[in-house]
């Protein structure tokens, strides 16, 4: 909870500067232990810019025709000082679920530097003759929350430059590992054995893939003391994996602690302007062909998030056709602002 908040910014510390630079040892992302929050310190109301805001309202007004308010829509514009340049719409707040992704990733974020890498390590006690073997070889899960088909592969080609063409004994799988989206350690381990072995695919897909067989898949608890370490796997840094965790539901992201079902304006400006909001948007933001050149989006349901070239940034949550806003968003970039 206190990450949760500090990020709002209602503790008025950075979750980032206060955690240490490394994480524990066997940290999940889907096990975050929330200590509990500090008490809430007032978040002072930003001032407006008025001309700025009065200039935007004019603009809004003058736009009625093409971006008609429905009864939920919501427009948020904050300025790069923290001050909220203009708003509509925000009398209920903002239903938390709509940034229920961003907030997960935040939470990952404040846990873990942009530069971390998860680690799968991968253990072996047998011995190797002419490619196979003759022992079981453990899978050791460290928390990777975006394992996929392709990580298997690259395993899969590491076993074989280490000489492993067939295992004889099994796949073990321990530790935190996932393969998918998918937690089940005997079902992870069943799709981890099938990028091993491309004689299971299409055959379109299977020229020049590394072929390992494997005899059995199970789960397993310890890695004897004995086996010693053949490989670790890791995964890009956490700022890569940024875009696939907005998009892709295979992608483990850490439970959120009880939230309030809606946020207020406050909440919502100190979200855009924390450093995890900034992170994600450099990571994740593209340009989008119904938008002004100068604005770069990312986009989830029928939520948007924009920054404009001069840092101010801009969020709406409208069901309204994407055309239908693209004429005031060119509008507001009026260099006056």
């Amino acid at each position: 909870m206190k990450a949760i908040w500090s990020w709002l910014g209602l503790a008025g510390v950075s979750i980032l500067t206060a955690l240490p630079p490394v994480p524990p040892t066997g940290f999940s992302p889907r096990a975050i232990p929330i200590p509990t929050p500090p008490p809430l310190i007032p978040t002072p109301t930003p001032t407006p810019n008025l001309v700025a805001a009065n200039w935007y309202r004019a603009a809004w007004s003058a736009h009625q025709y093409a971006w008609p308010l429905a009864g939920q829509d919501q427009l948020l514009i904050a300025n790069p000082d923290g001050k909220i340049a203009f708003a509509s719409g925000w009398d209920q707040g903002l239903a938390t679920e709509n940034l229920e992704r961003w907030l997960q990733i935040g939470q990952l974020l404040c846990h873990w530097p942009e530069n971390h890498r998860f680690q799968t390590q991968v253990y072996g006690l047998g011995s190797l003759e002419r490619g196979t073997f003759n022992g079981d070889i453990w899978i050791v899960g460290g928390g990777d929350p975006y394992f996929t088909w392709q990580d298997g592969i690259t395993l899969a080609q590491n076993l074989q430059d280490l000489g492993i063409r067939r295992i004889s004994g099994s796949l073990v799988i321990t530790g935190d590992f996932t393969m998918h989206g998918e937690t089940d350690p005997n079902q992870a381990g069943n799709l981890l054995q099938k990028s091993f072995t491309p004689h299971l695919w299409e055959p379109s897909l299977q020229q020049g893939s590394p072929d390992v067989r494997v005899n059995a898949v199970h789960k397993g608890t310890t890695v004897p003391a004995a086996a010693p370490l053949l490989l670790t796997h890791r995964s890009r840094p956490i700022a890569e994996l940024i875009p696939f965790a907005l998009r892709d539901p295979a992608f483990l992201l850490p439970d959120l602690p009880n939230l309030p079902a809606t946020l207020t304006l406050e909440q919502v400006q100190n979200l855009l302007l924390s450093p995890q909001m900034r992170l994600i948007f450099n990571k994740a933001a593209q340009p989008h062909p119904a938008m002004p050149l100068s604005l770069s989006v990312i986009q989830h349901n029928h939520l948007w998030i924009g920054q404009f070239p001069d840092g101010r940034m801009i969020l709406w949550r409208t069901s309204a056709p994407i055309e239908r806003i693209t004429r005031f968003l060119q509008d507001i970039q009026h260099p006056g602002l």
